[in-house]
Parts: C-alpha cells; sequence; structure tokens
C-alpha cells in the first residue's frame, strides 16, 4: 500500500497568526508533523501543501519529499478542509491512502501515525479519524484565561 503524508499548512490564520511557523519547544509547529511522518514506517511520501512561500521553504529545508503550492482560494478561512485534500490527490498520483496531518497536533508520533495504518491494515477500514478522550467538559474549555502557562487549569470554571 503506497501512502502519502499530507500536511495542509496555511500561511495566515485568523486566532493565531503565521501559527504553523511558531515556535514550539524551539522549532516551528510545522516541524513536529513533518518529522512525525518522516520516522514512521509504511510512509511513502511526505507532502506539505501551502500557499505561503516562508512555509514551503522550511518544509523543503526539512526534508520534505514535496511542497505543493496551492491556489489562494484554497486557503481561505472559509475552505473546507476536504478541498487541499482534493488538491493533493489530484496533483499526487499512485498513492492508495492520504493521510492528513494536521500540522496544529504536534503531539502525534510517529508511533501514533505506525498504529493507524495498522489499524486500517486490520480492519480494512476505508478511512480512519484520530481522537483522544477529554476528561472534563469541553463546553468549559471556551472560558480559559490565555498565558504563558499550558492551559491544564482551562476546565475549571472562572479561569
Amino acid at each position: 500500500m503506497r501512502v502519502l503524508a499530507l500536511i495542509p499548512a496555511r500561511g495566515e490564520s485568523k486566532g493565531v497568526p503565521r501559527k504553523n511557523l511558531r515556535q514550539l519547544a524551539g522549532k516551528p509547529l510545522i516541524y513536529w508533523s513533518i518529522n512525525a511522518a518522516q520516522k514512521a514506517e509504511g510512509i511513502n511520501c511526505v507532502a506539505v501543501s501551502s500557499e505561503d512561500p516562508e512555509i514551503i521553504t522550511l518544509s523543503r529545508s526539512l526534508g520534505v519529499n514535496v511542497a505543493l503550492i496551492r491556489p489562494n482560494h484554497l486557503s481561505e478561512d472559509e475552505t473546507p478542509g476536504v478541498l487541499p485534500v482534493t488538491h493533493a490527490a489530484e496533483n499526487m498520483i499512485d498513492f492508495e491512502w492520504i493521510l492528513v496531518l494536521q500540522p496544529t497536533s504536534p503531539m502525534r508520533s510517529a508511533a501514533d501515525i505506525e498504529g493507524m495504518l495498522e489499524l486500517q491494515k486490520e480492519t480494512g477500514a476505508e478511512s480512519l479519524v484520530s481522537v483522544s478522550p477529554v476528561n472534563e467538559n469541553p463546553e468549559h474549555f471556551s472560558r480559559c484565561r490565555v498565558t504563558r502557562r499550558l492551559l491544564h487549569s482551562c476546565a475549571r470554571r472562572g479561569k
């Protein structure tokens, strides 16, 4: 099975400007998804899709196999997430699977990716989505104050 790891990374964001280039533990946010994909067994190609020249340049410097320059209309706030994936599929043939790795999930590891590929092989699933349980009621998450600390106390009311 030929697997493409696709990392869609817009240059602009309303909420956190230039978030995919922001530093997390001394590396740009996008680095963590690229690194996990590169280390994962079973990935045949790592591609980054972006309209942003700085993200494209950084991705190439990090050893990404393919940097897809996508049209601006596929990088707008209202663009459905599936459209950049469709754009990649139209330009990257010869893959049975496209594994979409959002750069905003930096804690995903190569082992997580390998586990997903193994689960697909075992079950024959046509698609998979990763999720994780939350310990608190997500309704309260929006009531956080943003500080320089981790948001572990976010779920408590009034914080």
